[in-house]
């Protein structure tokens, strides 16, 4: 039995990884009037394979924690079984009487237990780990449908899981990336929200949440927890309270600009109940959420993708207040 839980765990890691790195956006020919449009949609690209890239990477990091729980697993499994065969050995000569056997079947019944408490702890982060997986995938699929022109949609139906997200298959990359650079003028409304909000103005993009107060905040937290695919309720009570309070620490759940500091003396204020400058909300902006940097929904999208990919926090955000000290009631507050 001992043996048979022993073999549950792999042998070996798993295959490998998503590979990253996108193609280079072609320049318009010198005769053609797109150069405009295909600059722009090439910042567009770039940004939303930004977007792409750091999902690669949080999907590489998830697997390797799954390979290396994996192999813990059957390091610790081995232990239990290598310790089972050392303790009927030495009690071996003992049990031709009965406190000898019962000696030995206690023993043994404790290696069962141990060995059952392994197969429970991988069980449990491997249920994370999926999860964090599923959630991936998702945004995955929200990148592939809200990017320009499905410019992440493989040829033929849209591969992988449905609904235009790229292929997962470890190793594969995305498919149909190529077509992009034959697409600029179906880009034009994306282009000119992008080129509208280059210039700080509010776009085309859906606004919404745009009222003041706490409960506009939390409300804000909640849609945008939902895009993120986190419907665990001890994951998501740990987010809102730790996002309320950068809110309320940040701009006391208002809608206000800073006119005064250094990011507002070089042209870049930050605004917003979360305040982010405009250029870190766009580096870390969910696809599909408006371009208005000022927004609340696309904030509260914003901080999750800048809370994981920042500062590390976990997707359960177990160690949220750990790393943002902004986001800690025990501490002090401080700008993140």
């Amino acid at each position: 039995m001992l043996g048979a839980a022993q073999g549950v765990f792999p042998t070996a890691g798993g295959p490998g990884s998503v590979q990253t790195g996108g193609p280079g956006v072609p320049a318009a020919p010198a005769d053609s009037a797109l150069g405009t449009g295909a600059s722009t949609a090439g910042d567009g690209y770039k940004r939303t394979w930004g977007a792409v890239s750091g999902l690669d990477a949080q999907t590489n990091g998830t697997s390797s924690a799954g390979t290396a729980e994996g192999q813990n697993g059957r390091a610790n499994a081995t232990g239990v079984r290598q310790s089972a065969a050392s303790a009927a050995a030495a009690i071996a000569p003992a049990t031709g009487s009965p406190a000898g056997v019962r000696t030995l079947v206690t023993s043994m019944d404790d290696r069962m237990a141990a060995m059952q408490r392994q197969l429970d702890t991988t069980k449990a982060q491997n249920r994370l780990l999926a999860t964090r997986m599923r959630q991936m995938a998702m945004a995955y699929r929200q990148t592939g449908q809200a990017s320009p022109a499905g410019m992440f949609r493989g040829s033929g139906g849209g591969a992988g899981m449905g609904g235009g997200m790229p292929s997962m298959g470890m190793g594969g990359g995305f498919p149909g990336m190529g077509r992009f650079s034959r697409l600029p003028g179906g880009l034009t409304s994306r282009n000119n929200r992008d080129a509208s909000d280059s210039r700080g103005s509010a776009t085309s993009s859906p606004s919404s949440f745009t009222g003041q107060g706490a409960e506009n905040v939390r409300a804000a937290i909640r849609a945008a927890l939902d895009r993120k695919g986190i419907r665990d309720p001890a994951a998501r009570a740990r987010w809102e309270a730790g996002m309320m309070l950068v809110a309320r620490r940040e701009s006391n759940f208002r809608d206000v600009i800073n006119n005064w500091d250094s990011n507002a003396r070089s042209g870049n204020p930050s605004g917003g109940p979360f305040q982010f400058i405009r250029t870190t909300y766009h580096a870390y902006q969910e696809p599909g959420t408006s371009s208005n940097f000022r927004d609340t929904l696309g904030q509260a999208s914003a901080f999750l993708n800048y809370a994981t990919r920042r500062y590390g926090v976990s997707w359960d955000a177990h160690d949220l207040a750990a790393r943002i000290q902004q986001a800690d009631p025990r501490r002090s507050p401080k700008g993140y």
